[in-house]
């Protein structure tokens, strides 16, 4: 309705929804996650996933793709 009209009931006999407090649920907790663990911060990636390790300072040039020296990219073979 216009300005200062009450609000008019919906039509067939359903029920208003009533309107969101936040209009992206759930997002209040995307950053804090389950009791703060999660963060957007790199350094926290950078610690927890230990990129660090010598072993990836290989791939910060280029990358890994199609490079077979890194232990993940050899192919090997499926037993059926």
């Amino acid at each position: 309705g216009a300005a200062g009209e009450a609000p008019t009931a919906p039509r067939g006999g359903e029920e208003a929804e009533a309107p969101l407090r936040n209009p992206r649920p759930g997002r209040e907790g995307a950053k804090a996650g389950p009791r703060g663990r999660f963060t957007e911060s790199g350094i926290v990636y950078s610690r927890d996933l230990d990129l660090k390790k010598p072993l990836y300072q290989r791939t910060a040039a280029y990358g890994h793709f199609g490079r077979d020296s890194f232990p993940w990219e050899v192919p090997k073979k499926l037993k059926y």
